[in-house]
């Protein structure tokens, strides 16, 4: 196959919204610069949900634990305390830009089981340029419906114009949908009774796709038998409905957790952990491509399962890969992998416990963005950032892709561009492997691959000014 294309070509401009996390205690990743970089340069400790934005350039902007709302110089915004937001809740917390609006963000939260959900969802709003440019919540705490589970999730509509911001009532099979607009929230919901009903614990993962079509929601059930059920619904982004719910009844010791679509939305994962050792935790795919309920069923794998490791929120980043929280008998400072979601089970690449997190420590959650966020777009430039417009001017070919020992590296360059090009390849964990300066007589180069180890690499080109970069996914096989 050959690689060709743009990391910034790529992916939809909103992307860029992902590529801050701020999770857990004192965890910060960063993909800002085409690689995952992480510290724990954060004043966040969230024991669940959260969720970070950053503005369409990849620049981070805040972050919530659903209770204080912190900017990108980790301090806490003026009124950012006590928005609603449950610290237990499973996800506690979700940000969506106002559309339209370059300055006003709505921040939606969930309260927790502890409370009997009887906080509710609620909204509050940020102006990022308030409080002269630290940022300010100008109004908060605002009620959408009570009494409501730890789900919540948000996708675009289908023309583009608006969000849809799904929960899920607790006890009961209602999914409430509300529509958020450049005119603001609309407080009559879309109320949409499935298969699902309680008695049910309020925890658990729901999950949009990034397309905007399916659900999924992992339902951690207290009735006698305690068998916790997972419900794949379909959903309709013009009308915010959600319908022909399949539910999938799991194993009696299996409390569901997370959930997360692949990209494509055709693969789905689910966690389950139990907090006894005796008891296996496992990480479960799916397959959704033929969407009935015996097909999905007999679909139904097994990635691992483990008495040694509980496995959490998941999560994909901006390449396409998927982290999972975790923790260990072992420590808490690292989190599982899937390089490859979009793949049935034998090709995934699944590795356990391969991100580290550099001096942060894994909570029950991950960030939650808006799902279309993270959708595939093949038709976008790059943004306008503080070094001046960044525009595509050298063209890259990477090949074979994947490559088992030679990689043939060619790029075609404008008269404007600065050389010497610097190409890295680095490791999913930000090392780099390989360095090579590409000056301006050459064109073509052939590097020696075969002693890597097998696996996802990333392949970093960028010019001697450090204003432009490309970056591009090869495999080792």
């Amino acid at each position: 196959m050959l690689l060709l294309g743009y990391f910034g070509n790529s992916q939809n401009p909103d992307l860029k919204r992902t590529f801050n996390w701020d999770f857990g205690y004192n965890v910060s990743f960063s993909y800002l610069s085409g690689v995952l970089s992480s510290s724990n340069n954060t004043a966040i400790n969230a024991e669940e949900g959260c969720a970070s934005i950053s503005d369409t350039c990849g620049n981070l902007l805040f972050y919530t634990d659903g209770d204080s709302v912190w900017n990108s110089l980790n301090n806490v915004i003026l009124n950012g305390t006590g928005i609603g937001g449950c610290f237990s809740s499973t996800q506690a917390a979700i940000i969506v830009p106002l559309p339209l609006n370059d300055s006003l963000f709505y921040i939606f939260t969930t309260d927790c089981g502890e409370n009997n959900g009887l906080y509710g969802l609620e909204y509050s709003v940020v102006n990022i340029n308030g409080d002269f440019g630290n940022g300010e919540v100008i109004t908060k705490n605002n009620l959408l419906h009570s009494p409501i589970s730890e789900k919540l999730s948000v996708v675009r509509t289908f023309d583009g114009t608006g969000f849809w911001i799904l929960s899920h009532e607790l006890n009961t099979g209602a999914y409430y949908c509300f529509l958020l607009t450049s005119s603001g929230i609309n407080l009559t919901p879309v109320i949409s009774n499935q298969i699902v009903k309680g008695p049910m614990f309020a925890d658990g993962y729901m999950t949009l796709n990034s397309n905007g079509t399916m659900v999924s929601s992992a339902f951690h059930l207290s009735n006698i038998y305690r068998i916790d059920t997972l419900e794949i619904c379909k959903f309709n982004d013009t009308t915010g409905v959600v319908y022909q719910c399949i539910s999938i009844p799991m194993d009696t010791l299996d409390e569901l957790y997370g959930t997360c679509f692949s990209r494509d939305g055709n693969k789905l994962y689910v966690t389950s952990y139990n907090v006894n050792t005796t008891f296996i935790n496992k990480i479960f795919q799916f397959d959704l491509s033929y969407f009935n309920s015996d097909s999905i069923i007999n679909s139904k794998k097994i990635i691992i399962a483990s008495n040694n490791h509980w496995f959490y929120g998941c999560q994909l980043n901006p390449f396409g890969e998927m982290l999972f929280a975790q923790e260990s008998i072992f420590s808490n400072d690292s989190m599982s992998s899937i390089a490859f979601p979009d793949s049935s089970l034998g090709s995934i690449n699944f590795s356990l416990s391969s991100v580290f997190l550099n001096g942060g420590r894994n909570s029950t959650g991950v960030p939650n963005f808006v799902s279309s966020f993270l959708q595939y777009d093949s038709n976008i430039s790059f943004c306008t950032t503080d070094i001046g417009e960044i525009n595509n001017t050298f063209q890259v070919l990477c090949y074979p892709n994947p490559v088992s020992s030679k990689l043939n590296f060619d790029v075609l360059c404008n008269q404007k561009e600065k050389f010497p090009l610097k190409v890295e390849i680095f490791d999913l964990f930000g090392y780099l492997q390989i360095e090579y300066n590409l000056t301006e007589n050459e064109n073509h180069i052939l590097l020696n691959l075969e002693k890597l180890l097998n696996g996802t690499y990333l392949f970093k080109v960028t010019n001697s000014s450090n204003q432009k970069f490309e970056v591009y996914k090869i495999i080792k096989t």
